[in-house]
């Protein structure tokens, strides 16, 4: 991955990563740039609402998160509680909670899809990178890096 594709990426978007040295240099130029970076873990998560209070903890959402998707989508349309010049959020193993209920996971793409592009149109970067293995079937909808 060279600075251009670097720069391309850490602006707004969902995106598919499998190389972990790219991974790397991702998360470490979001923190130089003075990102919020957070770790939505989904190992083990095979449920809406598994997943909702997972994000709710990555996210550091307020107290009264209401543990729904409206709720959720509100959350990552806000982050006034985590100032930043940006935002990523890093997802990792994703394969159980894509295979297992793909719906749900869907549902999840498609709102961190339109979060980020309200953050763009805002002038603030939102990324979102989904760890996947080299040959991960899951995500057809997601750009790979």
């Amino acid at each position: 991955m060279n600075p251009a594709d670097l720069d391309r990426v850490l602006v707004s978007g969902v995106y598919r990563i499998a190389d972990a040295a790219a991974l790397s240099r991702l998360l470490s130029a979001a923190r130089e740039r003075g990102y919020q970076v957070c770790t939505l873990d989904l190992a083990g998560v095979q449920t809406k609402e598994a997943l909702l209070s997972r994000a709710a903890q990555a996210l550091q959402c307020p107290p009264y998160f209401g543990g729904n998707w409206d709720a959720f989508e509100e959350c990552v349309n806000d982050l006034a509680w985590l100032p930043a010049q940006g935002y990523l959020l890093h997802v990792t193993r994703p394969e159980g909670l894509a295979c297992g209920a793909p719906e749900v996971f869907g549902t999840l793409l498609d709102i961190l899809r339109e979060a980020a592009e309200r953050w763009k149109a805002a002038g603030t970067p939102f990324v979102v990178l989904v760890e996947s293995g080299e040959r991960s079937t899951f995500g057809p909808g997601i750009s790979p890096i």
